[in-house]
């Protein structure tokens, strides 16, 4: 009983935060805050409704990659591998005997997990390295070892990443920690590792690089007016949990789509984001008051499990059918199949090029 109380009086003060956003954004109090918040966040009710209804990882592992160590001779790298999604996407790949690299913040919980995985009969190699994407001196030295172990890479599953820490930390090199572990890292790990990608595909079977975005994506305020993308990337506005992690989210995809544009259809490899869903993960577990929105009865509905949060994930790794679709244009994917960013004009091919120039230059100054 004191469980269900607990977790209603946790969805009522999770509407209260949410409703102090929407505030904002009718108010014009926050510079973070787009004045379509509203209407975007009753488009997202909707959208998910019925989400909870989707499959799973295995099931599209199985569906796309069918039959025991039908991945095996993949090479495929999943970031933040010790928990969540990682973990499941890395499970369900070893099981199709792909080898894993898992690229984990605590290594012995990346043993402890891989064992795990292994206990249960997948027949896949692991290999966990560490890698802190709050330090990119970390991702230097993940690529490098990487690299010492003369392995192709078939798959970059770019999935670690942090949500709405209620106060402000910043990253080694002195970056606000969601757009230093979701954006900034990821995107220069891809980097350092694009030669390797490159090498590791062809025209006709491509080797993929995955960000794992968020609906979130769809509440970010755009680059705006006055300093526009300066002020964003890297972030100078007053810290917003929330909107800062938008940012970060939305920084995932205008990269997908840069970076695949900057490879070109005769690439050997393609570059895309999905959205996962919302999946009652730890990935909240520092975010305060919102989470019982979010995690919570007012989103029960369309709430996923683990294995179907994966599942769209899993899809971009090894679905044949997504290569002409990237190719064609789309970059964004939901519920394992293309979906168009419901504010298009946010990720316009000028807008997704300066991101890309100005987090290029960060990283080169680094």
């Amino acid at each position: 009983m004191t469980t269900c109380v607990d977790s209603t009086v946790k969805g009522f003060v999770g509407i209260g935060a949410v409703m102090e956003i929407v505030k904002n954004a009718m108010c014009g109090s926050s510079p973070w805050v787009s004045p379509f918040f509203p209407t975007r966040l009753m488009h997202l009710a909707v959208s998910v409704s019925l989400d909870r209804f989707t499959t799973t990882a295995a099931a599209n592992a199985e569906k796309y990659a069918p039959g025991a160590d039908s991945l095996k001779g993949k090479v495929i790298i999943i970031t933040g591998s010790s928990g969540g999604l990682g973990q499941e996407a890395a499970r369900v790949l070893l099981h199709k005997g792909a080898h894993v690299i898992m690229a984990v913040r605590n290594v012995a919980k990346g043993e402890e997990i891989l064992k795990k995985i292994k206990d249960e009969g997948a027949t896949g190699k692991g290999t966990v390295l560490l890698l802190d994407l709050t330090d990119l001196k970390s991702v230097e030295s993940f690529a490098k070892s990487f690299e010492r172990m003369k392995l192709p890479c078939h798959v970059l599953m770019n999935n670690a990443g942090i949500m709405m820490p209620p106060t402000e930390v910043l990253s080694k090199q002195g970056y606000e920690s969601q757009f230093a572990v979701n954006h900034l890292s990821s995107f220069y790990l891809t980097k350092l590792l694009e030669k390797t990608i490159l090498s590791s595909g062809t025209v006709e079977e491509p080797a993929r690089v995955v960000y794992v975005a968020s609906e979130a994506t769809e509440f970010w305020s755009g680059p705006g007016g006055g300093e526009g993308l300066a002020e964003q990337v890297p972030p100078k506005r007053a810290y917003h949990p929330f909107h800062n992690y938008c940012l970060s989210k939305a920084c995932n995809v205008l990269t997908a789509k840069e970076q695949q544009r900057l490879w070109g259809p005769n690439a050997t490899a393609i570059a895309v984001a999905i959205h996962p869903g919302l999946i009652k993960t730890n990935l909240l577990a520092n975010a305060g008051k919102i989470e019982g929105a979010f995690y919570g009865w007012p989103f029960w509905y369309a709430q996923k499990s683990v294995p179907q949060g994966a599942a769209t994930q899993v899809y971009a790794a090894i679905a044949k059918d997504i290569v002409a679709e990237v190719r064609g244009g789309e970059y964004y994917y939901w519920n394992s199949k293309a979906q168009k960013p419901w504010v298009q004009d946010n990720y316009t091919d000028e807008i997704c090029k300066e991101v890309w120039d100005r987090t290029l230059a960060l990283v080169n100054k680094k």
